[in-house]
């Protein structure tokens, strides 16, 4: 991997660093089967999310379901 260091552009006092398209493409594809899922109220353990999608379906592979400290689950 060839890492460069661009500086940002300074605008108004504030950094801008511009993410080109081409480089977040490859990861794009990643996140396509991922849905973000949030609960309204109590927010349910990361085993209550994984018991409530499990049967709802079935899964070639068990579904992996990651928290984020901002309240919201990535599926």
């Amino acid at each position: 991997m060839n890492l460069n260091y661009i500086a940002p552009i300074i605008v108004e006092g504030e950094k801008i660093v511009e993410i080109l398209p081409e480089d977040v493409a490859k990861d794009d594809m990643k996140w396509v089967p991922s849905v973000v899922v949030y609960a309204v109220g109590v927010t349910p353990s990361i085993g209550a999310i994984e018991r409530f999608i499990v049967g709802k379906g079935s899964f070639s592979v068990k579904p992996v379901v990651l928290y984020h400290s901002d309240g919201y689950f990535v599926v």
